[in-house]
Order: structure tokens, then C-alpha cells, then sequence
């Protein structure tokens, strides 16, 4: 079960990369300059997610 909380995570902090790099910092959600979601883009924010799950690193080389 543990990979699928790293696979939601991963795609919840791919989506908040993008949003801070497409739209201001007040925005909620997904904004205009996301639409139509690119899915090659997303996946280069995907790419270069890290993050701490309990004592291991999770990352994508």
C-alpha cells in the first residue's frame, strides 16, 4: 500500500510544481495557463519530484 501513497504524492507535488511555475501565487486550483493539461510537461515536473517518505528519499533519476 505504501506505493500508492508515494504515487498519489508524487502526482500531488508534480501538480503543485507546475502551479507555482505557470500561475501566480494567489491562484487555487488550476489555472488558465495550465489548460489544456500537457501531459509531456507534466510529466517533466513529475520527473523531478522529491520528497522525505518516513526514511528514504523518494526521487526519480
Amino acid at each position: 500500500m505504501s506505493f500508492v501513497k508515494k504515487a498519489i504524492y508524487t502526482m500531488a507535488y508534480g501538480l503543485h510544481d507546475m502551479q507555482k511555475a505557470k500561475c501566480n501565487d494567489s491562484s487555487v486550483g488550476l489555472c488558465p495557463e495550465m489548460l489544456p493539461l500537457n501531459g509531456s510537461l507534466f510529466l517533466q515536473y513529475l520527473l523531478n519530484v522529491s520528497f522525505v517518505w518516513g526514511n528514504e528519499t523518494v526521487k526519480f533519476d
